[in-house]
């Protein structure tokens, strides 16, 4: 008997980034359905900020699993997360994947100690979560 064929509906935060859209490139080059949330819209992006919460719902709306990879360098991870879980739980729940850092514990850079702040949250969450360190690049 063969397995069955279950669509997966993806939205990437901050899909038009460096890291994000390599990672919606990769997943539609996988056959995968796949939303994009960026602050700047476009006819292929849903627009969003994850900083105000405009437009986070909708975006989320729908989606089996979200993948963030939206980032702040002036620290204020948590905040983006914060607004995104709460998003999520209003959803329904879709799971969460987190892109952060190896060793965001260990090294005391401020933006190390944010993305390590978000992992913290996503995990606390209460929604199914996977958190994923890449190193930088």
């Amino acid at each position: 008997m063969a397995p069955e064929v279950v669509d997966v509906r993806i939205l990437v935060t901050g899909g038009t980034g460096q890291l994000g859209s390599a990672v919606v490139a990769r997943l539609r080059a996988a056959g995968e359905e796949v939303r994009v949330l960026s602050r700047r819209a476009t006819p292929d992006v849903v627009r969003g900020d994850l900083r105000t919460g405009r437009g986070i719902d909708s975006a989320v709306a729908g989606v089996d699993v979200v993948v963030h990879c939206a980032t702040d360098y002036l620290g204020r991870e948590a905040q983006l997360a914060r607004t995104l879980i709460e998003a999520a739980r209003w959803a329904g729940g879709p799971h969460l994947v987190y892109v952060s850092i190896v060793r965001v514990d260990r090294v005391p850079l401020g933006y190390y100690r944010a993305k390590h702040e978000t992992e913290q949250l996503f995990a606390a969450s209460g929604l199914p979560s996977t958190i994923q360190r890449a190193t930088q690049f």
